[in-house]
């Protein structure tokens, strides 16, 4: 493995880590609904996010192989980007489980909407210009800073710990089967 994708490697555990415990803190917050407790752990989610696309957008810039062929996730994460990748759409399906029984629902499904429309544009733009490697590492970020935007800080909050969850299932998921594999990374 080449230095910038083993950075990465250091990287990536070490953002898992951190991963695992705004999920636990937003899932303690969710139930209190607290707008002062759940801002500033909204906040922390939504750079949590960004930190890992900006370090990829980093590798990119050094490495653009390494950072389209991502060894530091386990096998299961990787054929999930393989299969049906990250688009940053992926994200609204969180969102509408968030704004369920709000008495801004209808404004929020309208934003959502649009942004969502806004969204398969950018993405349909990126799949016909595949050389942009840093817009469609940037599509994610920005796509989860336009919802959590959107949302009150409790359906934020709700947002980014299902958001999370789900990433961590998979992680989880395919760390147990990658060591039942021999403990291969890759495909």
């Amino acid at each position: 493995m080449e230095d910038g994708a083993g950075e990465m490697v250091a990287f990536y555990e070490a953002w898992v880590g951190r991963e695992e415990r705004i999920v636990a803190d937003l899932t303690d917050a969710l139930p209190a609904r607290r707008r002062d407790v759940l801002a500033p752990l909204v906040g922390a989610a939504v750079d949590h996010v960004s930190e890992y696309y900006e370090r990829k957008a980093r590798l990119a810039d050094r490495d653009v192989v390494a950072a389209l062929d991502p060894r530091w996730l386990n096998p299961l994460e990787r054929t999930f980007l393989w299969s049906w990748g990250w688009k940053p759409a992926l994200v609204f399906r969180f969102a509408d489980g968030a704004v369920v029984g709000s008495s801004h629902a209808q404004q929020q499904r309208r934003a959502l909407e649009h942004m969502r429309a806004a969204t398969a544009e950018a993405e349909r733009e990126v799949d016909r210009e595949v050389a942009a490697v840093q817009e469609s590492l940037a599509g994610p970020r920005r796509t989860v800073r336009d919802i959590v935007g959107t949302l009150a800080p409790d359906q934020a909050g709700a947002f980014l710990a299902a958001m999370m969850r789900f990433h961590l299932s998979v992680h989880r998921a395919g760390r147990n089967w990658g060591s039942g594999n021999g403990g291969r990374r890759g495909l």
